[in-house]
């Protein structure tokens, strides 16, 4: 369908079907021109409906169908360039976040901490080391009584006679603590 003057009339208006001909007339060619710049399919066409979008939005802006069109592909182009900068921004933080020293050095710190947190749990008694490796899971006292069919004040029990052995075992250890301290009550 031609788009002319009068659709863009009638869509100031609001005219709903006029803007379902317009939408129907540019979406697919708004989607190559933004695919141009994004070389994703899925971002190309949530941008070209964004744009034709707060085309409808400020319909009363435009008065004829070459200002329409100046409008979607200029607003999709915008759109585009700041999704592209964007996803510069995201990569640069992570690259460089990656790349740090820091980063290398904690994530090394970080696994020697579980590696050590890990063994220690693992010469607990048999039930009192799977209410701890729960708790290091993210569950609630709730949901370990009720996963392993005891009471929450077994759990809350065993969790302390556990803390209070990892502490012993892991004293030389100040990291492990603050891992376990967290995880078990934080």
């Amino acid at each position: 369908m031609i788009i002319t003057d009068n659709h863009i009339e009638k869509i100031a208006k609001g005219d709903v079907e006029a803007f379902k001909q317009f939408f129907d007339a540019f979406y697919p060619s708004l989607c190559k021109f933004c695919y141009g710049y994004l070389e994703s399919y899925d971002s190309a066409a949530d941008v070209a409906q964004e744009s034709i979008i707060k085309f409808w939005n400020y319909r009363h802006n435009h008065k004829g169908i070459k200002q329409a069109k100046v409008y979607i592909y200029t607003t999709a182009r915008n759109h585009c360039l700041n999704v592209l900068r964007h996803e510069q921004v995201v990569k640069g933080y992570e690259n460089s976040t990656k790349e740090s020293d820091i980063f290398f050095t904690n994530a090394i710190v970080e696994e020697e901490v579980y590696e050590l947190l890990y063994k220690a749990v693992d010469q607990l008694p048999d039930q009192t080391r799977n209410i701890i490796k729960l708790a290091l899971e993210g569950l609630k006292n709730e949901h370990i009584a009720e996963q392993l069919g005891i009471s929450i004040n077994t759990v809350k029990s065993l969790k302390k006679n556990a803390y209070r052995s990892l502490r012993v075992a892991l004293k030389d250890h100040i990291y492990a603590l603050i891992v376990l301290f967290e995880a078990l009550f934080g």
